[in-house]
C-alpha cells in the first residue's frame, strides 16, 4: 500500500522534496514551558529566586536556617520586640523655668491666671505650667483644652526620654508630676462635659501608670 504513489501524495512534504521520496521521520517539538519563579516567605518578606539556597544566601544569617526550611515557619507573633523602660522618670526642666513658675504661681486672683499663661508662652515645654492652666481655669472647655495641650507635651517628653507605650510613670518623681497632672485635669474636664469614653481612658491610662497611686493627683 505504501508504493501506491497516490497514497505517498498524501503525505505532506517540505518544499523542494520530490513527490515519491520516502520522508525521514520528523521530531516533534514538546511547547517549552517557561515556569515561574519560586517564591519563598521568611517572615512577612517574599524572596523569589529558583530554590531554598537563593533565599539562604539572601535571607538567613550565617549559621542559622531559614524559617519553614527544617519545620513549619513560626507565626509573626513569635517574634520577641523590645518594650521599652519598665519606669520611665521625666527629666527636670531648666531650673530657670521652674523658679519663674515657682514665682507667678503665688500671684493674687486673676492675675495668677494670666502670669502662668505667660511662663507657658514662653516655655512650652513647660508640663507643669499647662497642668496649671488646666488646674486654674475657670471653665471645663478651657481646662480641657490646657490639659490636652500638657497632656501631648508629656507624650512628646515620654518618647523622648524612652517610653514606648508601656512602663510605670509614677507620681513619686516630682519631674512626672506635670505630666500626670495633666492627664488628671484633662479626665476630670472630660466628665464635666460628658464625654465619658474620654474620662475612663484617661483613668485606665493614671492607673496603667502609677498603680500605687489612688484618686487626685494634683499638687
Amino acid at each position: 500500500m505504501l508504493d501506491d504513489p497516490s497514497v505517498l501524495a498524501t503525505v505532506p512534504r517540505e518544499e523542494g522534496e520530490a513527490a515519491g521520496e520516502p520522508q525521514a521521520p520528523r521530531r516533534r517539538h514538546k511547547p517549552k514551558v517557561t515556569r515561574a519563579p519560586r517564591v519563598i516567605r521568611v517572615g512577612n518578606a517574599a524572596l523569589y529566586g529558583k530554590g531554598p539556597g537563593m533565599a539562604r544566601k539572601l535571607a538567613a544569617p550565617r549559621g542559622r536556617p531559614v524559617a519553614g526550611e527544617y519545620g513549619a515557619m513560626t507565626d509573626d507573633s513569635a517574634i520577641t520586640l523590645s518594650q521599652g523602660l519598665a519606669e520611665t522618670v521625666l527629666p527636670a526642666p531648666p531650673e530657670d523655668w521652674t523658679r519663674e513658675l515657682a514665682e507667678v504661681s503665688e500671684a493674687p486672683g486673676p492675675a495668677r491666671l494670666e502670669a502662668v499663661k505667660a511662663v507657658a508662652a514662653r516655655h512650652p515645654r513647660q508640663l507643669e505650667a499647662w497642668a496649671l492652666l488646666a488646674e486654674l481655669a475657670d471653665d471645663e472647655v478651657t481646662s480641657y483644652a490646657y490639659a490636652r495641650v500638657g497632656y501631648h507635651r508629656g507624650l512628646d517628653a515620654l518618647r523622648a526620654a524612652g517610653w514606648r507605650g508601656s512602663g510605670y510613670v509614677r507620681w513619686r518623681h516630682e519631674t512626672n508630676r506635670g505630666f500626670l497632672r495633666s492627664l488628671e485635669a484633662l479626665r476630670r474636664a472630660a466628665a464635666a462635659i460628658g464625654e465619658a469614653d474620654e474620662e475612663e481612658r484617661c483613668a485606665l491610662f493614671l492607673h496603667q501608670l502609677d498603680p500605687e497611686r489612688r484618686g487626685h493627683t494634683s499638687s
